[in-house]
């Protein structure tokens, strides 16, 4: 599949409270097969609370982590630890090759619509079905 990395551990956090899948990360990071793995990816949903528990867990470790990549459910996380920054001496010239090695972006999954947008969505695409692109168009006033 074009696109999707490769993982060495994956984990499905689907169910869990908050609590248990604290415990359980805390629990998995300590075995081996977390210690030696390049990436992981942690399944948490699209629900409110696991995946910014998730990624607040992951910064105060100092693991990188990234949003899988059109998956909002899932985060990869990369188990070796950043170092810390320097605290003395000027900051290294950013070059180009520097600039493509910085760290992922940290981003939150996309808003829920609420109820009533999501009726509204549902109004307007039964009011479009069976018209063609060019009479979508025209409704729109793109034409």
């Amino acid at each position: 599949m074009a696109g999707v990395k490769r993982v060495d551990l994956e984990i499905d956090y689907h169910g869990y409270t908050v609590r248990e899948m604290l415990a359980d990360l805390e629990v998995q990071s300590t075995r081996t097969q977390w210690s030696s793995a390049r990436r992981v990816r942690l399944i948490h949903g699209t629900g409110e609370a696991l995946w910014h528990e998730l990624r607040s867990w992951c910064t105060r470790r100092h693991l990188a982590w990234a949003p899988e990549p059109h998956n909002t459910g899932c985060t990869l996380v990369y188990p070796v630890p950043h170092p810390e920054p320097r605290a003395v001496g000027p900051r290294p010239r950013r070059t180009p090759a520097r600039r493509a090695a910085v760290a992922p972006v940290h981003e939150a999954p996309p808003p829920v619509p609420s109820p009533a947008n999501a009726e509204l969505m549902e109004t307007e695409m039964a009011r479009l079905v069976g018209l063609n692109p060019r009479q979508v168009r025209q409704l729109k006033g793109a034409e």
